[in-house]
């Protein structure tokens, strides 16, 4: 359902505003990457539905897609950048959509301009993720949520981390998570298998 012409069409805007390419490429892993998911997910919002855009999305960062010679941390960290970015695509997408009826005529050039505008303030205003961060030792983030609901072995073994956090008021609300998230001071990394096939469900970190 990605094909060459909604490519062209995020490549057209991303030269508009000015973004650096390197020669034969589209961008990777940073802003024109950044740029291009975001408009492909508000894109593929208004030309099929939200949660078809979210499954094109998220199926291309399952796991079988992940390049062999990439360690399981960088694939994360890359895999998070473009869920994060995809997001704020589809967020866009629903804010120029609960805002057409206000503009009378737009064109469907106009809409795309309208959802690409959006998008490129929205990076500028530091709210999409534009370079991947690999968090060998960033601080596991903590929400009251997810404390309350711990298992009493998994509450000892974070024990330690969960006193300094509760010390350093740094225990957050699902809400300011989340929100940390769009700030880019936090990085949900999504629930994913070690190598010895031990399953690590899904937390906030440090960014």
């Amino acid at each position: 359902m990605i094909d060459e012409d909604l490519i062209e069409k995020a490549l057209y805007y991303q030269k508009k505003f000015g973004f650096k390419l390197t020669p034969g490429t589209k961008g990777y892993n940073d802003a024109t990457d950044a740029f291009r998911h975001a408009f492909m997910q508000a894109y593929l919002s208004q030309k099929y539905t939200k949660p078809l855009a979210y499954l094109i999305g998220t199926e291309h960062e399952l796991p079988y897609h992940k390049p062999k010679n990439m360690s399981n941390e960088q694939w994360i960290s890359e895999r998070n950048m473009d869920l994060h970015n995809n997001a704020i695509g589809r967020k866009v997408f629903s804010e120029v959509y609960s805002n057409l009826d206000k503009v009378k005529g737009i064109t469907q050039k106009g809409i795309e301009d309208w959802m690409a505008y959006k998008i490129y303030e929205r990076m500028k205003n530091g709210e999409l993720i534009t370079k991947p961060q690999v968090h060998n030792n960033k601080k596991r983030i903590f929400t009251d949520k997810e404390i309350i609901n711990m298992k009493n072995d998994e509450f000892l073994k974070n024990s330690k981390l969960i006193d300094e956090a509760i010390n350093n008021k740094t225990v957050y609300t699902e809400e300011q998570a989340r929100q940390e998230v769009l700030n880019g001071g936090l990085i949900w990394v999504n629930e994913y298998k070690r190598a010895d096939g031990t399953k690590v469900s899904g937390y906030y970190r440090e960014a």
